[in-house]
Order: C-alpha cells, then structure tokens, then sequence
C-alpha cells in the first residue's frame, strides 16, 4: 500500500516538474535510482527461492518498468519544453538530467572538441539563459534601486 502511495506521488510530481521546469527533476531521478537498486536484490532473493517463479516474474517486470522510469526521468528535455524559442540561446546544460550533471556528461563535446583542437570562445558552449548579463543587469538594478529608496 505503501509503495502504491509513494508511485502516485512520484508521478504526479514527475507531471508538476515536467510541466513547470526546463530541468528533470533531480529528486524523481534519486528516487528511481534507488529503488531500482533496491528491487535488484528484491528480484535476485525471488529468483534464488524455489517454486516462486510468478512472484520473481511479476517483481521483474516492475524492475524493468521502475529502470525504464528511471531512465526516462534522466534524459534531457530540450525537446519537450512548452516554449522552445526561450531557451534557443542557452546551452545543454540547464535541460541536462542529474545523472548529466553529476558524470559532467554534458561538457564531453566541448571536451572532445578541445582534445582534437584548440578551443576558442565560438567553441564554448552557450551560457545558461539565467546567467545572461542583461538580465542580471536588470535584477541588480531595481534592487540597487529599491535599497536606496528604502530608509
């Protein structure tokens, strides 16, 4: 019962980061990485006990489903943002996975291009659009500005 209530939170909030965020949630992907982990050795008891062939089977398939989870909860989303024309400027890295993000998976084309060349600034991937220096202008300033009206 337990699992049921913990696999319809995991999925209504896999829909809510889907919906809201350019980034896979790193939270779902944890999650998913350690239950499949933990239905690894569940599957491996089932397997090694006699006669309990239908409960190893049944509990295999939800290791292949929580793995597929898994690993779709990993992948990028540049391909599935709701506004696409936002995000042109940015590079790969805001719609990386965290597995992505941990292994720097994302920076092996920029690291493979400076193995095979030298890299100039063209080469570098773009900057996260949150980082942009207009907009970050912008922020400094209405804030300078509300701290000098303030007493």
């Amino acid at each position: 019962m337990l699992a049921l209530v913990a696999t319809l939170a995991a999925a209504s909030l896999s829909w809510l980061q889907h919906h809201r965020s350019e980034q896979p949630s790193a939270l779902l992907a944890i999650y998913f990485a350690l239950i499949t982990l933990l239905n690894v050795v569940r599957v491996r008891s089932l397997w090694l006990i006699p006669h309990s062939t239908g409960p190893a089977v049944l509990q295999t398939l939800v290791l292949l489903q929580g793995a597929t989870v898994l690993l779709v909860e990993s992948l990028g989303k540049q391909n599935a943002l709701r506004f696409p024309e936002k995000f042109r400027s940015s590079g790969p890295e805001p719609f990386t996975g965290f597995w992505n993000l941990v292994g720097f998976s994302w920076l092996l084309g920029t690291l493979s291009r400076g193995y095979h060349s030298i890299l100039s600034v063209d080469d570098l991937p773009a900057l996260d659009y949150r980082l942009d220096s207009e907009t970050l202008r912008e922020k400094l300033a209405s804030t300078w500005s509300k701290c000098k009206s303030s007493p």
